[in-house]
Order: C-alpha cells, then structure tokens, then sequence
C-alpha cells in the first residue's frame, strides 16, 4: 500500500526573504526526498490577513467571513498531512501576521466542530521551527505556543532530535538579521532536515493507521473541513 503524504511547509515570518524561510525550506527539502512524499510552501510575507474579529460568523457560514488571503491559507492547511511551521521571535512571541492566521484557523475550526456537533481529531503530523538573533533570546517561548496551539487543534506534535530540539528546532543567527546569517547555525539546518524526515514518517504511520482502521474508528477522525 503506498499512500502519497503531502507536506506544507508554513513560513510565519513577514519578511518576504528570511531566514525562517531557509530552515522550512531544508525540512521541506529532507521530507520530498523520501518516497510517496510531496511538499509545497505557504509564505505569509506580502499576504492580506486581517486579525480575527470576534464576529462568529463563521460558525453559520462555515468558513471565515473576512475577505483576505486566510481562506487560502486555511484550504492548503486542512489539504495537508503534515505542516511544518517556522517562525522567527517577535517580541517573545510570533509575528503579528502569523498570529493572526493562527487565530482564524483555531476559530475556524471550533467554529465548524460547532456546526457539526463534534470535534474533528485532525492527526495532522506538525513539527515547529523557530529562529532569532540570540540563542536564548525566546525560542523556546515560541515553540511552546505554537506546540500548544497545534495539540490543542488535535494534531500530533514532533520533534527533531533528542537531546538538542525538545519540543522544536531553534536556529540562532548571533545578532546578524541579514537573509542568510541563519546558515551560521549549522545546528539548526541539520535539526530542521531532521525534523522534515519526521514529520514525513509520522505523518505517514498516522495516514496507514487510519487507512487501516477506517471501520473501526469514529466518524470524528473523518470530517472534511475544506
């Protein structure tokens, strides 16, 4: 049985070239290497996401209401099985714009569990890369919301490796903001294929396993949200 797993790498960063997007672009680059395995990136610099509003609307309308770039976002989310989000420290948390793109989709998606009555168990394998100017400048801050925020939507959260990336990959660019300093941090680069590779392998397990079992779990691990 060969069952294709597609993976999308997230860049949260608003800088249209960064060094966030080097790290995603390795573990993306690790994860197309193995077999049955596609990738493909989603950039938030120079996209329109508006901030959530509160509005509820998307709990009768079942999708997010505000007319800007989320809603594509949103579709190349819930068409994935695993994600790979990379995010750069702002202010001990993430970027205003990626924030904001978090939040709908979170909303989003309790909304349409509203509609329906059930809460989807995602199982969307999802690995988190962070990167700053100072090696213990918030990385670690970062990673812990953005692995909270996916556990809490019912996806499956890895690691690269044990003992140097816990719960996520921090790269360190040593006080040098340029495009490309990242690379300083040879670290991080091998943390981040690693973590591409395991995030392909876990989303493939989780993709068999479900496959396999389809007669005998609930209809919660089924719901389409496109």
């Amino acid at each position: 049985m060969n069952l294709e797993i597609y993976v999308l790498g997230v860049v949260g960063s608003p800088r249209p070239k960064s060094n966030t997007s080097i790290l995603v672009k390795e573990a993306l680059d690790a994860a197309g290497k193995l077999p049955d395995v596609k990738t493909g990136i989603y950039t938030i610099a120079n996209k329109k996401i508006a901030a959530c509003i509160g509005c509820l609307q998307c709990i009768s309308k079942r999708k997010c209401i505000i007319k800007d770039d989320f809603n594509d976002f949103y579709s190349k989310f819930m068409n994935a099985d695993g994600i790979i989000i990379g995010a750069p420290v702002y202010a001990m948390s993430v970027p205003s714009k990626l924030k904001a793109c978090i939040e709908r989709l979170s909303n989003s998606i309790f909304a349409r569990a509203i509609s329906l009555q059930k809460f989807p168990r995602l199982c969307k394998v999802v690995g988190v890369i962070t990167q700053g100017n100072r090696r213990y400048g918030g990385a670690e801050i970062v990673q812990q919301y953005l692995v909270d925020t996916f556990t809490a939507l019912k996806c499956v959260v890895v690691s690269a490796d044990f003992p140097d990336s816990y719960i996520g990959v921090g790269g360190c660019t040593y006080g040098d903001s340029e495009a490309g300093s990242i690379m300083k941090d040879q670290k991080a680069i091998e943390l981040s294929r690693n973590l591409g590779i395991r995030v392909a392998e876990m989303a493939r397990i989780i993709k068999s396993g479900l496959f396999q079992l389809k007669d005998q779990l609930p209809d919660e691990y089924f719901i389409e949200l496109g």
